[in-house]
């Protein structure tokens, strides 16, 4: 999952360089920009983290933030830090 502004050119170039490395397996998720207007661009989903529950929950301080889980049965995940 990656947390990032839509308004931010640089972290939407970023965004495009990790789509196409992880593909359909990448959810993007933006705090701030317009979702639509990428969905249209990328055809694929892009989510919205509506009133901030993501980065309150996931504890993110600065985006673009990455977070994986290693495996699917692991119990933890990683936050990630990017620069774009």
């Amino acid at each position: 999952m990656l947390y990032l502004s839509g308004a931010d050119t640089r972290q939407v170039a970023l965004a495009e360089r990790l789509i196409k490395q992880k593909g359909d397996r990448l959810k993007v998720v933006l705090v701030d920009g317009s979702p639509a207007a990428l969905m249209r661009k990328w055809e694929r989903p892009v989510y919205f983290d509506q009133a901030g529950a993501g980065v309150r929950r996931f504890r993110i301080d600065t985006v673009p933030a990455l977070i994986t889980q290693a495996k699917p049965t692991d119990r933890f995940l990683t936050i990630e830090e990017l620069k774009p």
